[in-house]
């Protein structure tokens, strides 16, 4: 290592400039290449491949196009009448609908004179076993003189006119039993159902829901989307204006699958650049305070943007995208690798400090240092490496990433700090030398080496005291720590759930079969069993293609219990005769109804989704039934009991899901709970694999059991003290922050590797040598602390709170490096090397 350390002073110093203009042109490609990332906002495109839950997501979701729903919420002004709104409704969906992305557009329930007139023939045909009972009971004797008394009433009172459409189509009064049906097609939402339209029942806001042709996922198309939903809306609201006299004017918002897709891929670039400029920003500042001169940042500087850049181009080369994990690898590459600047341009200065010119000082420096900061580098980027061992996409590209940039930012620290360092030198014509000035580091060593057995017996008392408060520390299983907040999309949809009761993430059961009849006869299979999860409150509620298209064979059901005596048409027909003319009605007003009504009591064929086409019906039909290549699909949507899914899938649905061989049961909530499942495996793996890869490592560079072991005392101590200060400060352990600790491993044994090295090259005057390496390690800890404090900025709530845990376990790790373990190594081997040097 000295005679590679030698040679790489020589090349530095002699091919300086040559040296910079390779470093300037490989980092103009990479920054070119950098431009060809994209930004993944998608938690599926983290988890594993083999995942079933994940692909049993995807396959619905590639069969029907989206799952997704873009939602257009007009907002009314408070005391106004929201009929002025309508027409402003009525024309945003106008204009949606003709949008080549758009498939279908709903915003109003199905028209109740429409529905009666076009489906009253087979209007039977839809009802249960159960309601067909019910409307038996209906056409008894005894009801139908009863419904014809009361609509002679009716007809009689002030409400007689707006009443007298739905008395000439529907006397029997059997519309209640059917007309829900249709109306739980909507989505199950708790509207005012006399507006027809999609208006909360408070009338503060109308909803108007989109159904694009492709996936959120896809941010240049949902991008496109929220671009033409913007000048829709100005569009449509400018002409309103034009006409709505003096009404206020409303807002309009947009949220759904589309606008969260979109705001959260606007903030991962967000939280990318900044991370970056922060910590950028603070690392540089820091130089600047601990060197005291304008020089060490661009010593700093220049090999880590130089780093960081290269490293986005690998990026770019190797994956092609970054999502919310990876991205934040700028921020972890710049805070661990200028250890590596700290730690050689601190030793260079100590040599100029000792007499050596600029030249000699270098090649010393990398005698002494190059082994060190190898060690480290190594062992750093094979911790991050061991996140490839993981199934977590999202973690295995971070540790890609930053192990790599790792290794890239240790090649261009060993070349180009010192071809700087050569170049500045001869620019330079004042040639005082500074000095590394950092936070009462020096202070901290000298004690810890005046009295080693009072510190080490307080360091103890602290991490027996972490460690029992540690197993009170809680852990958070939720999903949420991936998802953004600041979302202003994901805001408005709550808000929504709240005004429209409804959850916007209902779980899916899909079946595929050959045929349509097939498909519609294995869902309504299935209705009993999903009827009866509702009665145990399992679910609250489904909704499936049996809403709108019956299967035949519930159809032919239906159409023999019609056969039945009960419902002779002749014995109906004339005792609502005879009703009419004992009420007063005018003789023959029901002719025409009488008409659809021989039709319905005996439909001449089944109900068939050609009956749906050009109707307004036509969109919800394509919601429950698709046609695949190789079959159909069978659509149910499950809704949850309450306003939400619990954390965890009820059993009941997961028992069932078993149950129902080559049939798809999937949801969000449903890939989040196989997603924690994965990530705390993981996190466990990807532990224990950094843990032994590095133990091996320093057992390996050291050749002793002992040395090797001493080398994880500031892991140990910080990662202790971690957790317990986590537990009492009530900071949770979640789906993100639960890889900190294999992160810990790489920089905490960083620190160690830089005392260890000093103690054994110089034992004999350890309060100069390890004072001067204590400055640097806590300077190194500072660093890291500001790249990994960087992260409390981020919008996605497992980013900051990996912020807050590494904020503790470095600060706590770089303190145990120049305090607790030169007083190890002061009482193993402090006399020892003494007496035998």
């Amino acid at each position: 290592m000295k005679r590679i350390a030698e040679l790489v002073a020589s090349l530095a110093t002699r091919r300086s400039r040559t040296i910079v203009a390779i470093a300037v042109l490989l980092t103009t490609a990479a920054v070119i290449a950098a431009t060809r990332l994209r930004l993944d906002p998608d938690i599926l495109s983290l988890v594993p491949r083999s995942n079933r839950e994940v692909n049993e997501f995807k396959t619905l979701l590639n069969t029907v196009k989206t799952l997704d729903q873009h939602l257009m919420v007009i907002s009314l002004p408070q005391g106004t009448d929201y009929e002025d709104y309508l027409p402003l409704a009525d024309d945003i969906a106008n204009r949606f609908s003709k949008l080549p992305s758009v498939g279908s557009v709903e915003y109003r329930l199905p028209d109740p004179e429409t529905l009666i007139e076009r489906f009253l023939p087979k209007a039977l045909l839809y009802l249960s076993p159960s309601e067909l009972d019910e409307v038996s009971r209906r056409l008894s004797d005894a009801e139908i003189r009863s419904s014809v008394a009361q609509n002679f009433t009716t007809l009689q009172t002030p409400q007689g006119i707006a009443a007298k459409p739905l008395i000439q189509y529907d006397p029997f009064h059997l519309l209640p039993i059917f007309l829900s049906k249709f109306r739980s097609a909507g989505g199950g939402m708790k509207i005012d159902a006399v507006s027809g339209y999609y208006l909360s029942a408070d009338h503060s806001l109308l909803l108007i829901v989109v159904h694009p042709v492709e996936s959120a996922q896809k941010i240049p198309f949902a991008t496109r989307l929220l671009a033409d939903s913007d000048a829709i809306a100005s569009t449509a609201l400018a002409e309103w204006e034009k006409t709505s006299g003096n009404a206020p004017l409303p807002t309009i918002g947009f949220t759904g699958g589309y606008a969260i897709a979109v705001e959260d891929a606007r903030l991962i670039r967000r939280d990318v650049l900044v991370n970056i400029l922060v910590s950028f920003a603070g690392i540089l500042a820091l130089f600047i305070y601990a060197f005291r001169g304008v020089e060490s940042v661009v010593y700093g500087a220049i090999p880590m943007a130089i780093a960081i850049a290269l490293t986005f181009g690998l990026a770019a080369l190797v994956l092609g995208r970054l999502s919310s994990a990876s991205a934040v690898f700028g921020a972890l590459v710049g805070g661990l690798g200028v250890d590596f600047v700290t730690i050689l341009y601190s030793r260079y200065l100590d040599y100029r400090h000792a007499g050596s010119d600029s030249a000699e000082a270098i090649t010393q420096t990398m005698r002494s240092t190059l082994a060190g900061i190898f060690i480290a580098a190594i062992t750093t980027a094979a911790t991050f490496y061991a996140y490839l061992a993981t199934d977590y996409r999202g973690m295995s590209e971070l540790g890609f990433l930053t192990g790599s940039g790792i290794l890239i930012f240790f090649l261009c620290v060993v070349f180009l700090l010192p071809a700087l360092i050569t170049i500045l030198e001869s620019w330079r014509k004042k040639k005082t030398i500074g000095r590394l000035h950092t936070f009462g580091s020096e202070r901290l060593i000298r004690a810890s080496l005046a009295r080693p057995g009072l510190t080490i017996a307080v360091w103890s008392i602290f991490i027996v005291l972490a460690a029992v408060a540690s197993t009170r520390i809680d852990f958070d299983p939720e999903i949420s720590s991936f998802r953004s907040t600041g979302n202003k999309a994901a805001t408005l949809q709550s808000f929504v759930t709240s005004k429209l009761g409804q959850t916007f993430n209902a779980m899916t059961f899909a079946v595929k079969r050959p045929t349509l009849e097939a498909a519609l006869a294995a869902t309504t299979n299935s209705a009993q069993e999903l009827d009866r999860f509702v009665k145990e409150s399992v679910i609250g509620g489904y909704q499936g293609p049996s809403t709108l298209l019956p299967s035949p064979d519930a159809q032919r059901r239906a159409i023999e219990r019609l056969g039945q005596p009960d419902f002779d048409v002749k014995r109906i027909e004339k005792t609502f005769r005879a009703a009419l003319t004992e009420n007063g009605f005018r003789g023959g007003s029901y002719d025409d109804y009488l008409l659809l009504f021989r039709k319905m009591i005996s439909p001449d064929r089944l109900v068939t989704i050609a009956d749906f086409e050009g109707t307004e019906l036509a969109p919800l039909v394509r919601r429950f039934v698709r046609k695949s290549n190789d079959g159909w699909w069978a659509i149910t949507y499950l809704y949850p009991h309450g306003k939400s899914w619990p954390s965890n899938v009820p059993p009941q649905l997961l028992e069932w899901r078993e149950s129902r061989t080559g049939d798809i049961l999937t949801g969000f909530n449903l890939v989040s709970m196989s997603l924690r499942q994965v990530i705390k495996r993981d996190a466990l793996r990807g532990t224990m694999w950094g843990f032994v890869g590095v133990v091996i490592l320093f057992i390996l560079f050291t050749r002793s059991l002992l040395r090797g072991a001493l080398m994880l005392v500031p892991l140990l101590a910080g990662g202790i003290g971690m957790l317990g200060v986590m537990a009492t400060f009530h900071i949770r352990l979640n789906l993100v922050n639960a890889f900190v600790g294999l992160m810990l491993i790489g920089v905490a044994t960083d620190y160690a590797i830089y005392i260890a090295q000093r103690f054994y090259e110089n034992p004999d005057n350890l309060e100069v040598a390890l004072g001067d390496t204590a400055k640097a390690v806590a300077m190194a800890a500072m660093t890291a602390l500001w790249g990994f404090g960087s992260f409390v900025t981020s919008h996605f709530a497992g980013m900051r709170s990996i912020g807050y845990a590494s904020i503790v376990g470095i600060g706590l790790s770089g303190l145990a490096a120049i305090t607790l373990l030169p007083a190890i190594l002061v009482r193993l081997f402090g006399s020892s090397r003494r007496a035998s040097s």
